[in-house]
């Protein structure tokens, strides 16, 4: 076994995944960056190798159990160890449910949820026979409050969240941690779906999203932050910190919560 640190990152060619895959090869940690979108994955790794870090692109659609179990098992090989794996990889699906039809809900069903669990499937057992390491699942304040004309999104993270909690308490005896990453509002791809989500909204609402961007807090500042939470293997990280409060507003009174958030999304949803 090496003493280089391993990290897998599905979902690592953009967004929160390539900002944590920068921040980790920075620390010495090599990452594995999975993603379908492989010239953008070959450009952050070119990126960690330009500063000193290691880093490896390998293609991955997180929907394929076979695939995911085929990275996990090849990364364990070659390595004889995988410290973190981060269940990072997702899409955004925005708009009433009015608007939501079957493929929208197939779509974030196999890429929020079994992608999360395929990969949990393929290390956990690794981890478990090495007597360590962490699993960071991506989840989202969507999943822990309800945020209107975010249906189908919000139910893939609770899920998420739901299982991450369960996965935690099992796993602490195999000196596994395992962690639940809710981000609030952060400019990244996700804002507009992504590169295989949508937003399905007409032009005026689109407009008034891209302007709500300019409120969401910078992906790196995130991965700093959330970063830190991570090494105290903090259960739920939640950042930025206001969203903490969100969530305690909702958890106590959860009409006006939802009363609130319905006024906020209306004015740029409908």
């Amino acid at each position: 076994m090496t003493n280089t640190r391993v990290a897998i990152i599905t979902g690592g060619a953009s967004g929160i995944g390539a900002a944590f895959s920068r921040l980790l090869a920075s620390e010495g940690i090599k990452v594995i960056i999975a993603d379908r979108q492989m010239e953008l994955a070959q450009s952050v790794v070119d990126d960690i190798l330009a500063a000193g870090g290691h880093a490896q692109a390998v293609e991955l659609n997180v929907t394929d159990a076979t695939a995911v179990a085929a990275v996990v098992t090849q990364v364990h090989t070659e390595e004889q160890r995988i410290d973190f794996m981060f269940n990072n990889a997702g899409i955004g699906i925005g708009g009433s449910a009015l608007r939501h039809d079957m493929s929208d809900w197939d779509d974030i069903i196999d890429v929020n949820i079994r992608g999360v669990v395929l990969g949990i499937q393929a290390v956990y057992p690794i981890m478990k026979e090495q007597g360590f390491g962490q699993i960071i699942n991506t989840s989202s304040m969507a999943g822990l409050v309800p945020i209107p004309a975010m249906i189908a999104y919000s139910a893939s993270k609770h899920a998420v969240y739901a299982m991450s909690r369960v996965l935690r308490a099992e796993a602490s005896e195999f000196g596994v941690q395992v962690n639940t990453l809710c981000p609030g509002f952060i400019n990244t791809p996700i804002l507009d779906g992504g590169a295989f989500g949508r937003m399905k909204l007409d032009e005026q609402q689109r407009e008034q999203m891209q302007e709500q961007g300019g409120d969401a807090m910078d992906v790196n500042e995130f991965v700093v932050k959330a970063w830190h939470q991570l090494k105290r293997n903090r259960a739920i990280i939640i950042v930025p910190g206001l969203w903490r409060l969100v969530w305690w507003f909702y958890r106590v009174l959860p009409l006006a919560s939802v009363n609130y958030l319905q006024r906020r999304v209306s004015k740029v949803l409908g």
